[in-house]
């Protein structure tokens, strides 16, 4: 099974689904939270979610090579979506 077998794909699908249910909290209840917490523990979790993303399409270029990312439009969308985030936190840290 390209992509990994069914316990990977369910963890995978499980952070996924974590990381959606932290985004809905943080933009519905984000504009009523503090400043600190907005500052510190909402970017400290988004980097968390993004580090495991990170890992993940780590683990599958090494697996499967590039052609995991160049055969599907799915995976390259999701690939690029990953390398984009990655870059806007580093570069938002560069900037503070």
């Amino acid at each position: 099974m390209r992509g990994g077998g069914p316990c990977t794909l369910a963890a995978v699908l499980v952070v996924v689904i974590a990381y959606g249910v932290f985004v809905f909290f943080d933009l519905g209840v984000g504009a009523l939270a503090t400043e600190a917490w907005r500052e510190t523990w909402s970017k400290v979790i988004d980097a968390i979610f993004l580090f495991l993303f990170v890992i993940e399409l780590a683990a599958k270029l090494l697996a499967f090579g590039p052609s995991y990312v160049t055969d599907s439009a799915l995976n390259m969308i999701d690939a690029s979506a990953i390398v984009v985030c990655a870059v806007l936190f580093l570069l938002s840290d560069i900037t503070n």
